[in-house]
């Protein structure tokens, strides 16, 4: 039927395929490494009363093994990133940290949204979350990686439930030009491989404040009805020990240099950027490799 399809385009329409330069390219933005890159705009509902605070930090190009490693991260950080950020300290009703992939480039995004606490201070909160992390990746036992890799891979394994899942699963390949049909299989075998040291020397590779890869960009969103808490709850004029000890870490949070942008300036600072490759790890059907 495609092939019915594209001959009825080609000899009865004229129409012929585009040329391989004029194929659209999504890129993405290289951000620098061991710099700080802050956006922050207020909320144009004057009625809002939710900041929000995102922090972005980039892994690199896809590959099998890097969002493995990438994937393997979030799936334990993310029950102690809500642990301590959503019931401890009680930031915000909103609490995650995911993995993404946007135009092949990984990325792991932590999101916060708050009525009572400023951007800002959200933003030191999960800077010395990040900061104490390391400790709670040293302190997780090989038998416990091992349970995070087994429900990842069979997460990543399970059977689409509906045709319109599967094909979700093949247009995605088709649309992002990446035609990596078996993804989810390459990426499991990568699981299996992967250690606790494994998840460390990541973390002290694109994570950690002074890791020589990170690289970052902090959203902030800020409300503009009503004034911001910049302080953490206090219960009788004390504040939560919890809180306080996790407040020694922001000692360890270093920033090398910072940008901050704006829409004014948004444009000239891309353009100043490096870009990643083109995302495309192979070429469409219709173009010859050579």
């Amino acid at each position: 039927l495609a092939q019915e399809v594209e001959s009825l385009l080609k000899d009865k329409l004229g129409t012929q395929p585009l040329f391989p330069e004029q194929h659209k390219q999504h890129r993405m933005l290289k951000l620098p490494t061991q710099q700080r890159v802050k956006f922050s705009e207020r909320c144009p509902n004057p009625d809002e009363c939710n900041s929000s605070f995102d922090l972005l930090l980039q892994v690199g190009p896809w590959s099998s093994r890097a969002s493995a490693v990438m994937e393997l991260f979030v799936q334990v950080a993310q029950r102690p990133t809500f642990q301590q950020l959503r019931t401890v300290e009680q930031l915000g009703y909103i609490v995650y940290c995911i993995g993404r992939e946007l135009n092949s480039i990984l990325a792991v995004h932590f999101l916060l949204q708050s009525s009572t606490f400023s951007s800002e201070y959200m933003e030191q909160r999960v800077e010395a979350f990040i900061a104490g992390f390391r400790a709670t990746l040293e302190s997780i036992s090989e038998s416990e990686v091992q349970e995070h890799i087994d429900a990842l891979c069979a997460l990543k394994l399970e059977k689409p439930k509906t045709p319109a899942a599967e094909a979700r699963r093949f247009w995605f390949e088709i649309d992002e030009s990446t035609f990596q049909f078996e993804r989810r299989q390459q990426e499991s075998a990568c699981l299996r491989d992967l250690t606790k040291e494994d998840l460390l020397a990541f973390y002290d590779r694109c994570i950690a404040a002074k890791a020589p890869e990170r690289r970052e960009l902090a959203l902030h969103v800020c409300s503009t009805k009503g004034p911001e808490r910049l302080t953490t709850p206090q219960e009788d004029g004390q504040e939560n020990e919890k809180s306080v000890e996790s407040k020694k870490d922001e000692d360890k949070f270093v920033i090398v240099a910072f940008h901050e942008i704006s829409r004014s300036n948004l444009a000239n600072f891309k353009r100043t950027q490096e870009v990643h490759a083109c995302p495309s790890l192979y070429p469409p059907p219709h173009v010859s490799s050579n």
